[in-house]
């Protein structure tokens, strides 16, 4: 998997691409750490490239989600692809705990401010 990362004061915003699964949710942890020892505190996580998510993509989105959020941060996903969303909202219901946006545009209202 590839991972794009975009630092915006204590926003990141990182796109992926590829298959999330066990072999890249190690990468994607190491990523999102490395990003908070740097003061990162927000997320956007961008799906529109990724193809395939398994239970090790999601429990790292989990993980990073709990993490945030003790730092006073967030996590939102957007852009999914069709296939991805099914897993992720119909069958994980990460609905639920994430706030999940069609585009970057919208997600703009998740945003930290001076962003």
């Amino acid at each position: 998997m590839k991972i794009a990362r975009e630092r915006r004061g204590e926003l990141v915003i990182m796109e992926l691409e590829g298959e999330f699964d066990m072999i890249s949710a190690p990468e994607f942890r190491s990523a999102w750490e490395e990003e908070m020892e740097g003061g990162a505190r927000y997320f956007l996580i961008d799906f529109g490239k990724v193809s395939y998510i398994d239970s090790s993509g999601v429990a790292a989105l989990i993980v990073l989600l709990k993490r945030a959020r003790e730092r006073g941060g967030d996590v939102a996903l957007c852009c999914f692809q069709p296939e991805v969303y099914e897993v992720v909202v119909t069958l994980v219901r990460l609905d639920k705990i994430f706030r999940i946006f069609p585009t970057r545009e919208e997600a703009s209202s998740f945003l930290p401010p001076g962003s």
